[in-house]
């Protein structure tokens, strides 16, 4: 009788500690559904932590000839949707994401392979994606200088900034971190390449190769 007794104390106490358990983590916010919807992983904090309830833009050019094969290179090749334009998430993973154009509705898939983009999914994709509409950096830039970049179009004089606007970072494995004279950017998947030479933080020379 009295081992029964234990076993029931026993079960309370779990139950009591499970309910407790449950309580806070609802009021914590940590709580999610046992089947997460397909776009979770963009705001789950352990996964790409955007914030919710906030509008989305693309944080610089992207070219694509597949809409649903982008690579995270950023192929310069087929069509180019502008940095600025708002996009919607549709769904997420922590290898990919997509998206939609919110104005032209163009689908679009993006996908990571850290073993080759040498970046993390939270750093790749916080690259390309942005809460913060970039048109407002360059309200003071002439409408020549803005549809150039818009364009995907580098020339001589066009700040570094300019071209992270246009262009996004270049790839690690072709201009290391902290790299400051030239960034080297794929062209297509041929190797075929864009190199930009920076003086005092301004474009001073174009080259392919």
């Amino acid at each position: 009788m009295q081992k029964n007794i234990y076993r029931k104390l026993y079960k309370s106490k779990l139950v009591y500690l499970l309910f407790i358990f449950t309580l806070l983590m609802s009021i914590s916010g940590c709580y999610f559904p046992t089947t997460p919807s397909n776009v979770q992983h963009i705001y789950d904090q352990f996964g790409l932590n955007f914030p919710l309830h906030k509008k989305a833009y693309l944080a610089h050019d992207i070219w694509y000839e597949n809409p649903m094969a982008i690579s995270f290179f950023n192929y310069q090749m087929g069509k180019i949707i502008p940095f600025g334009t708002e996009i919607k998430f549709i769904e997420a993973y922590p290898d990919y994401v997509i998206f939609e154009t919110v104005e032209s509705k163009i689908k679009c898939k993006i996908t990571n392979d850290p073993n080759i983009s040498l970046l993390s999914n939270i750093v790749l994709f916080h690259q390309f994606f942005t809460t913060i509409n970039p048109n407002t950096k360059v309200e003071k830039l002439s409408e020549d200088i803005i549809n150039k970049l818009k364009q995907g179009k580098i020339e001589v004089g066009m700040t570094r900034d300019e071209v992270l606007l246009s262009l996004g970072p270049p790839p690690l494995n072709m201009t290391p971190k902290g790299t400051k004279v030239t960034w080297i950017y794929f062209l297509d998947n041929k190797l075929k390449t864009t190199h930009i030479v920076f003086k005092n933080n301004k474009v001073s020379y174009v080259f392919t190769n």
